[in-house]
């Protein structure tokens, strides 16, 4: 039992060595890695272990991209792609003046709700505030939370 358990832990091993896969042994050889800023695909040579910020803080970055989503921290490795996670625009619509097409675009807002916000502008006139499309019916605090960031007067 001793010597088919030896060899078969040194088979093994001879395995891991063969196909170069042991958590001792590191390859050390460099990489490619790519990354995706505004359509353009920048290339950078890596090290094993780099991370990525390592990598980002070789590129001219704006504002326009959205930090919060990125892990600096994360190990990167040869031949991986990277898109940079970019802020979009805010669409503002006008409530007063956003006709069905535009409507329907807001978060929880159908073809019944933009109708309806249509029918209530038509019969009270011009809303005064945000929250005053609160009192169209089907709109309650939860649905328009979801859209009051997409509106404007």
């Amino acid at each position: 039992m001793g010597l088919s358990l030896l060899i078969l832990i040194m088979m093994g091993v001879y395995g891991l060595v063969k196909l170069e896969f042991h958590p001792f042994i590191t390859q050390e050889t460099e990489g490619i890695f790519q990354v995706v800023y505004h359509d353009t695909v920048y290339n950078f040579t890596i090290k094993p272990y780099d991370t990525l910020d390592s990598v980002l803080s070789q590129l001219d970055l704006k504002e326009d991209v959205e930090m919060d989503k990125i892990n600096p921290s994360q190990i990167i490795k040869d031949g991986d792609k990277y898109i940079l996670p970019l802020k979009t625009a805010t669409v503002c619509i006008h409530i007063n003046t956003a006709d069905y097409d535009q409507l329907i675009l807001l978060k929880g807002v159908g073809d019944k709700m933009a109708q309806r916000i249509i029918a209530y502008r038509d019969m009270y006139g011009l809303f005064q505030t945000l929250e005053d499309l609160m009192e169209v019916k089907g709109i309650g605090p939860k649905v328009f939370e979801k859209m009051k960031d997409q509106l404007c007067i």
